[in-house]
């Protein structure tokens, strides 16, 4: 007997992009949809970023000095003042050194550093945790400035923790780096004046109530709001990432929205060489630009302290936005699952009981409750639009007797009514196997899926 087995195209945790994905201790509270983003530019009036340099152990005497010294060396370097006023005309930097650090601007805690520190070893991370000075460096200047004022900012904040031996952090993103990382992270990467934006953001991703919520943190460097997709299945993880990366990128290109809630993006006309080319890479042949729908996005704990813009698919066909965003993405992006036509051979049948054998063992794990980012998948046979049967995995949500209810993880090949993201049921007597994901990444079973890549290799000989 021939099926249809179709398998994963990567797991879903996965980064997204060059963004990176972490999840939050705490959990977001429902919101609504909020208004139509207006017509017409997203650029702030004002841009304000806040970067510091931490020293651990002896700190230098006074980093002031070699700022003043560096800044009027530095192409473009903004102008140094007491206090920042309300409204910057030109490019302006108000720095204050504090010995207090440790109780008035803690440096990140250990866990923090080891999740968004870069380029620190051991040494490095145990000197910072217990960092008691910091420089705190303000810059302000107008939005139209915005490009080369961060660029000359960043250039500037490097040479500075060079010279005094100290570590970077960008309070927008809430990372830490080593002037080496802060080089290969801000610093390279940029077109002329246009910069390779996921390398300047962070995306953090968390359950949000059975779905996954997605935000960016560190757009105000821009001037411009960070992004937010409320709600969508962890099946469009991927893509959702490369739509984050793609809209953020469009927008510190200057992509606005030309009618009120709607904002076109074509991923083609990107000028950013590396932003372009990562994002062409994962196009599909004739894709079209993307119509999103754009809207205030509502704050919720933990969100940047700044204006939030929400992304949806309201633009596409569908009866529910997941629906509306799984034809999002594939109007864009070239993400299909593996597909393979198998043989049930002996082998893959006692494989496949061995497995079947644990499902009452997962049953009772289930009940009792799973782990935040802890999951079990099953593989269940649905009826082909021929006949047939096409093998697909499902995120397990409710399991109760032999009924297994949950999301479909992945895209039907042959099924034109069935789609990932949407909710199926389906019989533990028919499960053919399991898939079990720990909270630290690591995962149990899916045993069978060794015999059917080498039945597949055979079979194509």
């Amino acid at each position: 007997m021939h099926v249809l087995d179709n398998r994963p195209a990567g797991a879903w945790r996965a980064l997204i992009l060059a963004c990176v994905l972490a999840v939050p201790a705490w959990r977001a509270h429902a919101a609504d949809a909020g208004a139509a983003v207006p017509a017409g530019s997203l650029l702030a009036p004002q841009v304000r970023v806040e970067f510091a340099i931490y020293y651990g152990g002896d700190a230098p005497a006074d980093p002031l000095p070699r700022l003043a010294a560096l800044r009027a060396t530095t192409p473009g370097a903004p102008r140094m003042v007491a206090t920042l006023p309300d409204v910057a005309t030109e490019p302006l930097l108000a720095a204050r050194l504090d010995r207090g650090a440790k109780t008035d601007y803690a440096p990140p805690e250990p866990v923090m550093i080891q999740r968004f520190g870069y380029g620190l070893s051991q040494a490095d991370a145990a000197a910072l945790a217990h960092a008691q000075t910091a420089l705190i460096l303000d810059f302000a200047h107008p939005a139209s400035r915005a490009m080369p004022a961060l660029r000359a900012a960043s250039v500037l904040v490097e040479q500075l923790a060079r010279d005094t031996h100290g570590f970077i952090w960008d309070e927008a993103t809430r990372e830490v780096m080593s002037p080496d990382a802060w080089h290969e992270r801000r610093l390279l990467g940029w077109t002329g004046d246009v910069p390779d934006v996921a390398h300047h953001i962070v995306v953090h991703a968390y359950d949000n109530g059975g779905s996954v919520r997605a935000i960016s943190l560190g757009m105000g460097k821009f001037g411009l709001p960070d992004v937010v997709l409320q709600s969508f299945s962890g099946t469009l993880i991927k893509p959702m990432g490369w739509l984050l990366n793609l809209t953020v990128q469009a927008m510190v290109e200057g992509a606005a929205p030309a009618r009120a809630g709607q904002l076109d993006i074509d991923p083609r006309a990107l000028r950013n060489e590396k932003a372009r080319g990562a994002l062409q890479a994962q196009l599909k042949p004739g894709a079209q630009p993307a119509r999103l729908a754009v809207a205030t996005g509502l704050r919720e704990e933990g969100d940047p302290a700044n204006r939030l813009m929400a992304i949806s698919a309201s633009r596409y066909p569908g009866s529910d936005e997941a629906l509306r965003l799984s034809a999002l993405s594939h109007s864009l992006f070239d993400a299909q699952d593996d597909l393979k036509l198998v043989h049930h051979t002996d082998e893959l049948r006692n494989a496949s009981e061995a497995a079947r054998a644990r499902l009452p063992a997962l049953r009772e794990l289930f009940a009792r409750g799973l782990l935040p980012n802890e999951s079990i998948e099953v593989k269940a046979p649905f009826r082909t639009d021929e006949g047939g049967r096409e093998w697909m995995w499902v995120q397990v949500e409710r399991w109760k007797g032999d009924a297994i209810e949950g999301m479909l993880v992945n895209e039907p090949d042959r099924i034109a009514k069935l789609h990932s993201g949407q909710h199926v049921t389906a019989s533990q007597a028919e499960v053919f196997d399991w898939l079990h994901r720990f909270p630290d990444g690591h995962s149990e079973g899916d045993t069978t899926d060794a015999i059917i890549e080498r039945l597949d290799k055979e079979r194509q000989r």
